[in-house]
């Protein structure tokens, strides 16, 4: 239960990050002239980006109707989800920081990996903070 819970979550995260970053985008074409040559590659990540947004949409649904199935009365929102493990983040959080360094200048994977790294350390942040409290502030002692 916990697992599919946690990729409700995720799922969540990555569907709000992807909304941002084409946000993003689509602010950054509208800047452009119609004839500028960046269009193109623009337009087709936005396009990329908005077959992403769809699908996260279907498998959020799909996940959230099986969770609702499998236990109804544990149902709870996302955010009363115990986080997850330090070493699991931080484990996504440095293979996305390497998929940053080593995608093209201006890409699609450069901007979407970019985007994880904050989620990533975000979620990070919120499961050490939750570590702190929960050992009595163990992060804080000399």
């Amino acid at each position: 239960m916990t697992d599919r819970v946690r990729s409700l979550e995720l799922t969540s995260d990555q569907l709000l990050e992807r909304l941002d970053l084409l946000e993003q985008l689509e602010a950054e074409r509208r800047m452009l002239m119609a004839d500028d040559p960046r269009s193109d590659a623009i337009e087709d990540q936005i396009a990329e980006l908005a077959s992403q947004v769809l699908e996260a949409s279907a498998r959020q649904r799909d996940t959230g109707h099986a969770v609702l199935r499998a236990a109804p009365d544990e149902c709870r929102s996302l955010d009363q989800v115990p986080p997850r493990e330090l070493p699991a983040i931080l484990g996504e959080w440095r293979d996305a920081e390497r998929q940053a360094m080593t995608a093209p200048p201006g890409s699609l994977a450069g901007r979407t990996a970019r985007a994880d790294v904050e989620r990533l350390r975000d979620e990070y942040a919120r499961a050490h903070a939750s570590a702190a409290r929960s050992s009595g502030d163990w992060a804080r002692r000399p």
